[in-house]
């Protein structure tokens, strides 16, 4: 198992380009979640997290949620593009 951890450790040591790739993909998934209003793509925990859950209603806290993981996605994504382009990164 530490041989596996190991190899995918320098796997994403060597090419950068796709844990952009997989947060962006993650975020994505949850983004649309919370714009279909799923239950799992909503998970409060922490007290920061309940108590805005509770201010601002469900409705509300799932959009603002939803719109936070596409920034991150659609960020993920444009930086995934740009590093594996060269564009902006000296290699």
């Amino acid at each position: 198992m530490e041989e596996l951890m190991d190899k995918t450790q320098q796997f994403m040591y060597n090419n950068p380009q796709y844990p952009y790739l997989i947060l962006g993909i993650v975020c994505a998934i949850l983004s649309f979640g919370n714009f279909k209003r799923k239950k799992w793509a909503l998970n409060l925990s922490s007290f920061r997290q309940r108590m805005l859950y509770s201010f601002v209603g469900e409705k509300r806290f799932q959009i603002v949620l939803a719109i936070f993981y596409a920034i991150v996605a659609l960020s993920s994504f444009v930086g995934s593009y740009l590093y594996a382009s060269g564009i902006g990164y000296s290699k």
